[in-house]
């Protein structure tokens, strides 16, 4: 039975990986590629091997024992695999079966790999519904509360509504109170004016009241006349005896 041969870097691009990472990882799984011309060739079987790898590397393993694990595998993989060499010598039937036991170890190992991810995924699935369901009674929640604070806003914006009437409406009955105050004032004063008027034309001021006040003398007893004496006093005695009288 022939090995399929590969191109080493159609492998390589086949696991997303480098040449030379795939080079060091078949020689560290004891895979020795054979050359054709300038192409190294490796079994087509060797892919599975390196993706194996490739994924325990990809999970942090190192790739010293990433192929340890492949070669040590309950399988009992081979830690050695033979190439076909150029001139295409036959493989022997137990190596094939060993690889064959390794392959169905990779499938095996895939599937309950497989098998895992799904229960991760279906376990996804519920806590994603669970988070779904607690979203929607929540936002039920929210929504409730938004109506209450909504009529309670309704409430509060229809009293102040009512607040505001009667402010306004008790505002105009002052401003009318006010006016009518004004007008009962501007009334009043032109009566008195009239009334001044009326009181001015009927009663005429005496020019005497018109003219600025005069100065008071100050009361003054009179000066009393001389003492008559001699014959002065006799002569007044006999022609004016009241003259005698004391003043």
């Amino acid at each position: 039975m022939n090995a399929e041969l590969k191109p080493l870097p159609e492998i390589a691009r086949t696991v997303a990986v480098t040449v030379d990472q795939a080079r060091y990882w078949l020689s560290l799984l004891g895979i020795t590629p054979a050359r054709q011309g300038k192409v190294r060739m490796v079994p087509a079987t060797a892919a599975v091997l390196l993706a194996s790898v490739a994924r325990m590397v990809t999970d942090g393993v190192a790739p010293g024992e990433a192929c340890r694990r492949v070669i040590a595998s309950p399988t009992e993989a081979p830690t050695s695999i033979a190439v076909a060499n150029p001139d295409n010598l036959p493989v022997p039937a137990g190596r094939v079966d060993q690889l064959e036991r390794a392959i169905m170890a990779l499938v095996e190992s895939h599937r309950q790999e497989s098998e895992a991810r799904k229960r991760e995924a279906d376990q996804a699935r519920a806590d994603t519904a669970l988070l779904l369901e607690a979203h929607r009674l929540e936002s039920e929640r929210h929504r409730t509360q938004v109506a209450d604070l909504q009529t309670r806003l309704s409430a509060v914006a229809a009293t102040m509504t009512n607040e505001s009437d009667a402010r306004r409406a008790d505002a105009d009955h002052a401003r009318r109170q006010a006016d009518d105050t004004q007008q009962r004032l501007a009334q009043v004063r032109a009566e008195v004016t009239q009334l001044a008027r009326r009181a001015t034309a009927d009663t005429a001021v005496p020019t005497v009241l018109l003219e600025p006040p005069r100065p008071v003398k100050p009361w003054q007893p009179p000066t009393p006349a001389p003492r008559l004496e001699g014959w002065r006093r006799i002569v007044t005695h006999l022609v004016n005896p009241a003259g005698l009288r004391r003043r």
